[in-house]
Parts: C-alpha cells; structure tokens; sequence
C-alpha cells in the first residue's frame, strides 16, 4: 500500500511530506480522492530523494460513522 511505503521511508530519516487532496467525488457508501504528494527524505541536510506523485484512494463506508479505505494507488 503507498501509505505504508511512505511511512517506511519516512522511519528511515527526515522527511518532508506534503499531502495535497485534489478531488473528492462520492456516491452513496463510496468516495473517491484524488490527490498529489510531495516527498523529500533528507539525512546529514542532504537531500537523498525527491518524489511527487498524484493518488488515488477510494474509501467505503461501512457504518454510519466509519469510512475504510478499499482501494489505495
């Protein structure tokens, strides 16, 4: 899942992680998120990495109050 691929490189050293939601579309126990990320993991004040990227997340409702996400790409 991406969110567990950012949060590894996120443990490994600094990061700046920026979370952009883009979109949103819904129907009635569906939403869709589109978004972008901005990733920069840095050690010693060096940047190692730079990455961005756009997401998308399709969440289901399962309750009257609780949303998962079903799909992450």
């Amino acid at each position: 899942m991406v969110q567990d691929a950012i949060a590894a490189e996120i443990n490994a050293s600094a990061t700046d992680l920026a979370l952009t939601t883009l979109y949103v579309y819904g129907s009635e126990d569906l939403a869709y998120e589109i978004g972008r990320y901005a990733l920069e993991i840095k050690q010693d004040g060096q940047i190692l990495m730079q990455d961005s990227m756009k997401y998308i997340v399709v969440w289901e409702q399962v309750s009257k109050d609780n949303w998962l996400i079903k799909v992450d790409i």
